[in-house]
């Protein structure tokens, strides 16, 4: 799960899609509320909610480059220890030394 603050977004689309804020504004709720709606009649589940989640990241802290960095590097960790056969079904990946 990837967020960031609804500002933060707003600014970002603002400046990659070149709307003004009022439009920008509403189109964004509207997303937000299809994407829960969406998400809650698919998983049952209520979105947002970290428990619901495998990995979540807030992407207002490490910037887009940063976030995808890390998102690769979860991966390829990952795959590394899947791969191995130390690694029973059910292990916590711990990722702290990564990051």
């Amino acid at each position: 799960f990837i967020t960031a603050s609804f500002d933060v977004r707003m600014k970002r689309i603002m400046y990659v899609e070149g709307k003004d804020e009022k439009t920008v504004r509403r189109e964004l709720m509207k997303s937000d509320k299809e994407h829960v709606r969406d998400y809650r009649f698919f998983t049952g589940h209520k979105w947002g909610f970290v428990q619901n989640y495998d990995f979540c990241i807030n992407s207002e802290s490490y910037g887009i480059d940063g976030s995808v960095d890390m998102i690769l590097r979860l991966l390829n960790r990952s795959r590394k220890v899947h791969d191995s056969e130390n690694f029973a079904k059910g292990d916590v990946l711990d990722m702290s030394e990564e990051f």
